[in-house]
């Protein structure tokens, strides 16, 4: 098996570290990339390898998701069990601003995020939902 993980300063390998692997070490033969891009991309190409991504890495094809047993259940990751919170391997993802509200390209960047066009990109995506 070859595992795949994202480099030390990745917020998902954070996450991962915390929420799954009990702030436990990874192990020291795990290849380390530096994106999700990079950790799909190797774990499609090399046979045996397993990693962790955000879900809108995973297509579904030739990179699945893993179900996780909950202990009730055994729940396939997607849009719909994240959202219902029975996908248990699941964070936010906020944004924030420095000295009140944004102002110039800041606000401009957030208001493209927060458009209802941006909302449908975003969801098909199966990256993550902005609240309403």
């Amino acid at each position: 098996m070859v595992v795949v993980g994202r480099d030390s300063a990745s917020g998902t390998r954070e996450y991962f570290h915390d929420a799954v692997m009990n702030k436990e070490d990874f192990t020291t033969k795990q290849l380390e990339k530096n994106s999700n891009g990079a950790v799909r991309q190797t774990v499609f190409q090399t046979p045996g390898a397993i990693g962790y991504v955000g879900l809108g890495y995973v297509d579904g094809g030739a990179v699945k998701a893993v179900p996780v047993n909950t202990g009730s259940a055994t729940v396939d990751a997607s849009v719909a069990t994240v959202l219902s919170g029975e996908y248990p391997i699941a964070r936010g993802l906020n944004m924030f601003t420095v000295g009140g509200q944004p102002e110039g390209l800041a606000a401009a960047y957030l208001s493209f995020i927060m458009s209802l066009t941006d909302r449908h990109w975003l969801l098909k995506k199966d990256l993550f939902r902005l609240p309403e």
